[in-house]
């Protein structure tokens, strides 16, 4: 939790990203997700900087700090469509 709350107050993207995915596997533990394992062996795939999970396993994606090209955003449209996911592109913070 610190170094989440450190991450945040220095505006660390980075480790913003890398406390999402380490509580997105965690969570994965209590409570597994039905495509988490697909997201995180494509996460690099992706290029992305992290994962995140909702608490109830509702929702699943990938974090970038920098908003990802056209064709990437196809190439992930494509990947949630093919496991059989919606896919919805959300701006948040101000790394855009």
């Amino acid at each position: 939790m610190e170094q989440a709350v450190d991450a945040i107050s220095n505006a660390d993207y980075q480790r913003i990203c890398d406390c999402a995915t380490a509580s997105a596997e965690l969570s994965q533990i209590v409570f597994p997700k039905k495509n988490f394992k697909k997201l995180k062996e494509n996460k690099e795939r992706f290029g992305s900087d992290g994962m995140i999970v909702a608490h109830t396993g509702s929702m699943l994606g990938f974090l970038f700090i920098k908003k990802p090209s056209i064709m990437l955003m196809t190439d992930l449209s494509n990947f949630f469509f093919e496991i059989g996911c919606a896919c919805k592109f959300i701006k948040a913070g101000s790394s855009y």
